[in-house]
């Protein structure tokens, strides 16, 4: 004879621990997801802390740019950083050199967000043109034009050119000639202080290594398996 159960009351608690599943690849220092976050669709986000990783990192606001803000989009939650002269946003971490490094994100940008990802000196977005870019230095790669959510990534090496590779979604692009962090100032961002530079972000997750093209196969289809818009 069967049973039927039933629940009365709430089933799960909003502010208990999440379960974090392995993105793709693990061995990753920091993560950061938007759906983590616990406050309303327009309220401004000052500062973002990471939800997993061997790493606690929280990314602050710059001064005089505050308007980070959080929002929803089909279910997911999301930071905006509006990137006007006045309200520009970013959130930026502690300063670092590490190379080799990679870095993943489902971001949204509009053409000209040339860099509203990305680390000391190496950086990710748009450019004018609508094409998804990786930047290091003087060395620029486009591998995709392409409207709404997007998984990119860069990863870049220690060598003698601090080569790096720039993925948007399933295309890849690989230039040799990249740069070694600036000396004093910024760690991982998101954001934008620039005028035309509005950007969104999902989820943004750092290594302390260059992944090799077999785990950024396994992240970007992890990305896909959980944010259904990506291509």
């Amino acid at each position: 004879m069967s049973k039927l159960i039933v629940l009365d009351g709430p089933v799960a608690n909003s502010s208990a621990p999440r379960i974090l599943r392995t993105p793709g690849a693990g061995g990753y220092a920091a993560r950061f997801i938007a759906d983590h976050l616990n406050v309303a669709d327009g309220a401004v986000v000052s500062s973002w802390n990471s939800v997993g990783g061997s790493v606690p990192t929280t990314l602050t606001n710059v001064a005089g740019t505050p308007a980070v803000v959080a929002g929803t989009e089909n279910g997911h939650r999301h930071l905006y950083s509006p990137g006007d002269s006045a309200n520009g946003g970013r959130l930026l971490g502690a300063h670092t050199t590490q190379r080799p490094m990679t870095i993943a994100a489902v971001i949204k940008s509009a053409a000209g967000a040339t860099a509203s990802v990305g680390m000391t000196g190496t950086t990710m977005g748009r450019n004018s043109s609508g094409y998804y870019q990786g930047t290091s230095g003087s060395a620029t790669a486009t591998p995709i034009n392409h409207d709404g959510w997007v998984f990119l990534m860069i990863a870049q090496a220690a060598d003698a050119g601090f080569s790096f590779v720039i993925r948007a979604d399933g295309s890849e692009v690989a230039d040799p000639s990249g740069v070694t962090a600036v000396g004093s100032f910024g760690g991982l961002y998101f954001g934008s202080s620039s005028a035309g530079q509005a950007a969104y972000v999902r989820e943004l997750i750092y290594w302390p290594t260059q992944l090799s093209l077999t785990d950024r196969d396994k992240v970007h289809a992890y990305m896909r398996s959980r944010y259904p818009e990506l291509a």
